[in-house]
């Protein structure tokens, strides 16, 4: 009986966790790649970095030739990449927590 409580504690206690976790995650990996969401704090097109933030946390997001740009899921160019704007980024995580980009969603139009 007291294993039985037990299992169904830490079990309820996983199934409370499990939402809370993906409602703060803005940094996902994938088998198809790692996603970064966030709002873009700084472009720096000599050096080919989106600055990127979510909440307190920091990252650089790295492009070159072959990132496809993109607005609300539709053909873009790094013009559309500006401070303020909400991002999703795709690619993968190089070994100091920049995002190597294979794509940039920005997620809000021209006004």
């Amino acid at each position: 009986m007291v294993t039985h409580l037990s299992f169904a504690f830490i079990l309820g206690l996983a199934l409370l966790a499990t939402p809370a976790l993906s409602l703060h995650a803005q940094e996902t990996r994938t088998s198809s790649g790692d996603r970064l969401e966030g709002t873009v704090q700084k472009v720096d097109r000599g050096a080919s970095v989106i600055v990127v933030t979510y909440g307190n946390v920091t990252r650089q997001v790295i492009y070159d030739q072959s990132t496809r740009f993109t607005v609300l899921n539709q053909p873009g160019s790094l013009d559309a990449v500006k401070p303020g704007r909400p991002v999703i980024c795709r690619g993968k995580f190089d070994g100091t927590n920049r995002l190597v980009a294979f794509r940039v969603d920005v997620q809000e139009k021209d006004k």
